[in-house]
């Protein structure tokens, strides 16, 4: 929940400091740079998305755990063996 909120603040901010950049250019400086205004924002963002997605991929491989002791694959192959009376 508290992720959510952060994220939601960040993207927020993201995008309010992005159309204050956007905005201080003129169109001269856009056609320079080869940006509109929107695509300016809209990277931005898109961004940052991304990095927190790949953030949550990460954290998501990282709680993947193997166990170390044996499990019921173990246990059936202790007891389902064929050995020898």
């Amino acid at each position: 929940m508290f992720r959510n909120i952060y994220r939601a603040m960040v993207l927020s901010r993201t995008k309010s400091a992005a159309i204050q950049v956007a905005n201080q250019l003129s169109q001269r400086d856009l056609n320079d740079i080869g940006y509109s205004r929107y695509e300016i924002v809209h990277n931005s963002v898109e961004s940052v998305r991304k990095e927190f997605d790949q953030a949550d991929l990460e954290r998501a491989n990282k709680a993947i755990r193997h166990p170390n002791h044996g499990g019921l694959s173990s246990i059936y192959r202790l007891f389902h063996t064929n050995r020898p009376a």
